[in-house]
């Protein structure tokens, strides 16, 4: 495969999770929590796990940024390895995302997760 080659797929496995991401980041902007049920408990260990969440969202966000930013001034192989950077980083949030689903999806259930048995498969 050749560098151009290289370059290309890269690019586009990146322009592809990165448009995905924007819908992501759109979708919960907007997303409204004045129409929360009374039956649903806010209690203070769930808005510190809710605020801790938002932070390590946004340094995530900061951090891809950053890359990107990198990426854009690179040439050549600097920025074949940048792209790479950004899709490794991309590849552990997804991966990070569906952990601490299985993990919530436990602790709502109060058992083993279904999402977790289906992963192991």
């Amino acid at each position: 495969m050749t560098r151009r080659t290289l370059s290309v797929a890269a690019l586009t496995v990146a322009v592809g999770l990165f448009a995905g991401a924007g819908r992501n980041a759109a979708a919960q902007q907007s997303h409204d929590h004045s129409g929360t049920p009374a039956t649903a408990q806010t209690t203070p260990d769930r808005m510190k796990m809710h605020e801790q969440m938002m932070t390590a969202m946004k340094a995530r966000e900061e951090k891809l940024n950053t890359l990107v930013k990198t990426m854009d001034g690179a040439t050549g192989n600097a920025k074949i390895e940048t792209m790479a950077t950004i899709i490794r980083e991309l590849v552990r949030d997804q991966q990070d995302m569906h952990a601490r689903m299985v993990e919530m999806h436990q602790h709502m259930a109060g058992g083993p997760s279904m999402m977790q048995s289906g992963a192991q498969k």
